[in-house]
């Protein structure tokens, strides 16, 4: 009996809601969050966006675009926003 490959399902507009509710306003969705990781998030760049806030949020650093962008610069995952011309 062979088993079906795994399906992760891919939502990439619920993932950028839920990043920009998130940005716009963190005192109020972070707790609401607390069971949500980055592994949740199909996207490659929502899940570094969400592992930024994260970081952030455990340095009680500000969230918002600029430090955010800095975050992902830090850790090294600038490269999952390459731009294909």
């Amino acid at each position: 009996m062979s088993t079906a490959p795994t399906v992760i399902p891919k939502a990439e507009q619920p993932e950028r809601e839920l990043l920009g509710a998130i940005i716009l306003s963190p005192s109020a969705m972070l707790p609401r969050c607390s069971q949500v990781t980055p592994e949740h998030f199909f996207n490659l760049q929502h899940r570094s966006i969400f592992s930024a806030i994260r970081s952030l949020e455990s340095d009680a650093e500000p969230i918002e675009a600029l430090s955010i962008c800095r975050r992902i610069e830090q850790s090294g995952q600038i490269a999952d926003f390459a731009l294909v011309s």
